[in-house]
């Protein structure tokens, strides 16, 4: 490490720079170091509301760049929609929806999987980020339309669970595929079903050991570890 031969100097550059060029406005902490018989300057940047942060010369899209390795890359509209989530404290999955209406959603499904622990009432759904209010009508949440939409196929293709059983060790060949396209809060619990249609699980505890015998899928060899 070199260190900075006019420390002052360059802080004061270094002040100016981010002050004239980054929108909206940044304020780091800069502060000089002493390092062995030279200075070095730590700058130290905390996330701040009102971002992405961008060059002023290329502007609020074109001057969003992010960190990747060594390298700074310019972000894409995703990535800057993401920031601008962050920055508002908001998630993807909180969205709105706003070219839908809660007639999308399968509330007969979504009480039928609440109802082994509550009865949900009509202000429920939006208590529970499922629908939220857009521009004064109710519309699904993407989170929302994720769990309990009635086509979310439509939007998100990709929304399914699933699981399989493979012979031998290798995984190259699949005995017993499964999709699993049901309502996302069931799909876990179905997943489980799966794993233990083909595997049980013995515990016995004594005073002086654990063992646990773990009968695998049928045709191979029962397995027992000790602890």
């Amino acid at each position: 490490m070199s260190g900075v031969p006019d420390v002052l100097e360059a802080e004061e550059r270094l002040a100016s720079i981010i002050a004239d060029s980054i929108r909206p406005r940044l304020v780091p902490d800069i502060e000089i170091v002493p390092w062995r018989k030279t200075q070095v300057l730590v700058v130290q940047v905390y996330p701040r509301a009102a971002r992405p942060h961008y060059l002023e010369r290329l502007g609020p899209e074109a001057g969003v760049f992010v960190r990747l390795g060594s390298t700074n890359r310019r972000a894409d509209m995703a990535q800057i929609a993401k920031m601008r989530r962050l920055g508002r404290f908001e998630s993807f999955e909180d969205q709105p929806i706003p070219d839908l209406n809660s007639e999308a959603l399968d509330f007969r499904a979504t009480s039928e999987l609440f109802a082994p622990v509550r009865k949900l009432a009509p202000s429920a759904f939006r208590n529970l980020r499922v629908t939220t209010e857009h521009h004064g009508r109710e519309v699904p949440t993407v989170g929302g339309f994720l769990l309990f939409a009635k086509n979310r196929f439509d939007r998100f293709p990709d929304a399914w669970l699933q699981a399989g059983r493979f012979a031998g060790k290798d995984r190259a060949r699949i005995l017993d595929p499964r999709k699993n396209r049901s309502y996302l809060p069931q799909a876990p619990d179905q997943a489980i079903a799966f794993v233990q249609k083909y595997l049980s699980r013995e515990a016995v505890i004594t005073a002086a050991s654990f063992f646990r015998n773990v009968v695998g899928p049928r045709g191979l060899e029962p397995q027992t570890s000790t602890s």
